[in-house]
């Protein structure tokens, strides 16, 4: 049962071995970069004397315990090797981090533990022992909040991935502390040895400046549960690289701490300028292509004839609406992701009609609320009933029931039968416009062919009280029936509400989506032939007479934001609610790490 929360347990150490004290001691090194930056970078490699399973090699880290901290790095875990990236929620803002661009492979969720925020791992792409890596995260403003972006470059096969790119909604924000690196056993193996080499460190401070990571300081770990393999670490520094170990025989030559020196660090990277090739020019459009093996591309500008036409930092862009004439020279100019730019030119020799540029794909649509079939364990309170939450108006809302006392306590399942078998990817869960009581905190998603709950939830968390919606992503499920359990609320009352409730699945083929991510020029959206006119709205969903609170038998119903106090969020003592207790109080890195 709750084998997904188990492998996830495993995978941060939440399930240990029989002796406590048997983690191979965790290791850091400091570099001298301390300053506000905008881009921070380091190649990494993993020997494979040094790979252990259940070890996390974070390669970047930044500003711990203050805005916009975060980690990123690689892992060797039971399922494979991943790549992740993580930030903490903001401390200047309400607004939830949410994921601009997800690569291919890249899962997006929310952490929860010792603080919460938004991570991402990527499993797909993997990564091998004796082969050198760079890890890049870039930062940058954008309408107002701060855009993270996260890089890889594979050496061996000369392949630049961009895996993702986190909005984060506070503006200015950069990487202002030094940059750490660590490596962390997160179960309990001390037996393995790991270790990894570090090179080519370096960041971009804000003025355009870069320095390298010739100077780090090195420090260990030690504590009760690391007991048995204290004294088994090690660092040294040469004239190619820096190599941290922990674990197994590992025999030091530096004490607990010290300063370690690689006076040979380049000051700012080598890594080429972007390459690119412009491949059409129409009236309407222009296309160019840059290949895997380039630096990649953070922001294009287009001009036609010598004047600037349109510009956006757009990492993913490959073709852009423009207005020109026959024979007009259009100019790409792409700047890459550590600031160096490159130019391409030309002529344009076609009429376009306008569909050069695709916009971005989806294979994931909503389904139409009103062919569900909705239910819940709770009453709800008579003004508010379940149908509220699947009518497509966010002004009125689903609430369970604070009249009479006692009120219904957690848990609170809401059961939706979709009529039909879909591969389901993705609830979304909207609060009341209000901001009133009942917003859902902890939370559990079941997918199946029953009404019943089932072995293992598909999907799990903890949302934080937030004006947007929230979103529970998995990987596709077949099922008819969606159970959205919810099992506390922000505020650790008894209730829960919802405006709205709604669910997504993935189809074989792809659909154009409506929101063109990084191509804002692209205007023309295909929508020109209204669906307004569709005589299916005049049949409402309010009056669907599934919904089982009688929907005004009580019509005494005062306003139901602030009639009842506060009440304790008892019940709910489901197996996943103790095994998520379980998660406060476990090592600080875990909720990135898993």
């Amino acid at each position: 049962m709750y084998k997904k929360f188990i492998t996830t347990a495993l995978t941060c150490g939440l399930i240990t071995t029989a002796n406590a004290e048997d983690r191979a001691p965790s290791v850091w090194l400091n570099f001298n970069d301390a300053g506000a930056g905008d881009i921070i970078m380091q190649d990494v490699y993993v020997p494979s004397a040094g790979l252990a399973t259940y070890t996390y090699y974070s390669i970047l880290n930044w500003n711990a315990g203050a805005e916009g901290g975060g980690y990123a790095g690689i892992q060797d875990h039971p399922d494979g090797r991943n790549y992740i990236f993580s930030i903490w929620d903001p401390s200047a803002s309400n607004e939830p981090i949410v994921a601009h661009f997800q690569g291919k492979d890249t899962d997006v969720e929310n952490f929860g533990g010792e603080g919460t925020g938004l991570k991402s791992w990527n499993f797909g792409l993997g990564w091998e022992s004796d082969q050198w890596y760079t890890l890049l995260a870039k930062a940058w403003d954008y309408n107002g909040h701060t855009y993270f972006g996260y890089w890889s470059h594979d050496q061996s096969n000369n392949k630049w991935t961009h895996l993702v790119t986190m909005d984060y909604p506070v503006a200015n924000v950069r990487f202002n502390s030094s940059t750490g690196t660590f490596i962390e056993d997160w179960l309990g193996s001390g037996s393995d040895a790991r270790s990894a080499r570090y090179r080519n460190g370096h960041k971009r401070f804000t003025n355009g400046s870069w320095t390298g990571f010739s100077q780090a300081n090195f420090r260990v770990v030690q504590e009760s549960d690391t007991q048995d393999y204290n004294d088994n670490f090690d660092a040294t520094a040469n004239s190619s690289y820096y190599t941290m170990s922990s674990g197994g025989n590992t025999i030091p030559s530096v004490d607990t701490s010290a300063a370690l020196y690689r006076n040979s660090t380049p000051s700012s990277s080598e890594k080429p300028t972007i390459a690119f090739a412009v491949d059409a020019a129409s009236t309407t459009a222009v296309t160019w292509s840059v290949p895997d093996s380039s630096t990649p591309q953070f922001k294009y500008t287009i001009k036609i004839n010598g004047s600037t036409f349109t510009a956006d930092e757009a990492p993913e862009a490959r073709c852009i609406m423009i207005a020109a004439e026959v024979s007009d020279t259009v100019e790409v100019t792409l700047e890459d992701i550590l600031g160096k730019t490159s130019s391409d030119t030309f002529t344009v020799s076609s009429i376009g009609d306008g569909s050069e540029c695709t916009p971005p794909v989806s294979n994931e649509v909503k389904l139409d609320n009103s062919t569900f079939v909705v239910s819940s364990t709770t009453e709800a309170e008579s003004a508010h009933p379940l149908a509220n939450a699947f009518d497509g108006d966010s002004e009125t809302f689903w609430h369970t029931a604070w009249t009479p006392d006692p009120d219904p306590d957690y848990p609170h399942d809401v059961i939706i039968d979709l009529g039909a078998d879909y591969a389901v990817s993705t609830v979304e869960y909207k609060r009341r416009a209000d901001g009133g009581n009942g917003t859902v905190a902890d939370y559990e998603i079941y997918v199946s062919n029953s009404a019943s709950i089932g072995d293992s939830p598909v999907a799990w968390g903890t949302w934080r009280k937030t004006s947007s919606e929230s979103i529970a992503s998995f990987a596709p499920t077949q099922g008819r029936y969606v159970i959205f359990r919810a099992l506390s609320e922000v505020n650790g009352n008894a209730w829960a509400s919802a405006s709205e409730i709604n669910i997504y699945e993935t189809l074989d083929e792809p659909v154009v989506d409506e929101p063109v991510v990084d191509d804002p020029v692209v205007d023309e959206p295909v929508v020109d032939d209204p669906v307004v006119d569709e005589p299916v709205v005049d049949d409402p969903v309010v009056d669907d007479p599934v919904v089982d609170e009688p929907v005004v038998d009580d019509p005494v119903v005062d306003e139901p934001v602030v009639d009842e106090p506060a009440s304790s969020s008892g019940g709910g003592t489901s197996l996943p609610l103790l095994l998520g207790l379980m998660l406060i109080g476990f090592r600080r890195y875990c909720s990135l790490s898993k």
